[in-house]
C-alpha cells in the first residue's frame, strides 16, 4: 500500500473514532435533556445583548436579545458565562415556529421575549455525527457477508462470479456466462 493511501486510511479512521464519540457525547446528551435542562447566557456590553444557548427537550436553542440596557446577573458564573442555570424558568425549550424540532423566530418565556431564537433538535445532529460510523459498518458488514458466503460454497463444481451449480455445465456457467477455471469445474 502506498503511503498516501495509508494515510489516507489513518486520517479516515481517525475521523471516524472522533466522529464516533461525538455520537455517543451527543446521543447522552439527547437523552439527558429531558430528564433536566441546562442554560448559559453571555451579556455583551458593547452591544447591549445577551445571548442564551440551552439544552432541553431534545433539542439545542440558541437565542439572543437586545436589553438595550446594561444587565447585571447575580447568577452563578461557570468558564466565563455570565449566568449559568438548570432552573426552568430559565431554560428556553420552544421557539415560536417549529417543525420536526427545528425552531425560528422568537420566543416569549415567562420573564422575557427574545428577538431571535433557533433550535436544532438534538437527534439531527446524532445522525450527523454517526453517518460514518454508521457508513464504515455497514462497509465491514458486507465484506464480512461476502467472506462467509464464498466460504460456505464449495470450492469445486460451482462457479466463482455467481455461485451456480456447473456439475451439468462444465465448460461454461449458464447463469452468467462465465467460462471456469481449472481449478473450479465439476471434473476436478
Amino acid at each position: 500500500m502506498s503511503p498516501m493511501k495509508r494515510g489516507r486510511r489513518w486520517m479516515l479512521n481517525g475521523l471516524m473514532v472522533v466522529s464516533l464519540i461525538l455520537a455517543l457525547l451527543v446521543a447522552g446528551l439527547w437523552v439527558g435533556s429531558y430528564w433536566r435542562g441546562f442554560t448559559i447566557a453571555k451579556y455583551d456590553a458593547r452591544t447591549k445583548t445577551e445571548c442564551w444557548v440551552s439544552l432541553a427537550a431534545g433539542g439545542l436553542f440558541f437565542a439572543s436579545v437586545d436589553t438595550g440596557r446594561n444587565v447585571f446577573f447575580n447568577g452563578p458564573t461557570l468558564a466565563g458565562f455570565d449566568f449559568v442555570s438548570d432552573d426552568p424558568r430559565y431554560v428556553v425549550t420552544h421557539c415560536a415556529h417549529d417543525f420536526l424540532g427545528f425552531g425560528w423566530g422568537d420566543r416569549y418565556p415567562r420573564f422575557r421575549q427574545f428577538d431571535n431564537c433557533f433550535s436544532v433538535p438534538l437527534w439531527f445532529l446524532f445522525i450527523l455525527a454517526a453517518r460514518l460510523p454508521g457508513i464504515r459498518l455497514a462497509r465491514i458488514f458486507s465484506l464480512y457477508r461476502r467472506l462467509r458466503r464464498r466460504k460456505r460454497l464449495p470450492a469445486t463444481g460451482h462457479c466463482q462470479k455467481c455461485g451456480y451449480d456447473l456439475r451439468a455445465t462444465p465448460n461454461r456457467c449458464p447463469e452468467c456466462g462465465t467460462v471456469p477455471t481449472a481449478g473450479t469445474s465439476a471434473e476436478r
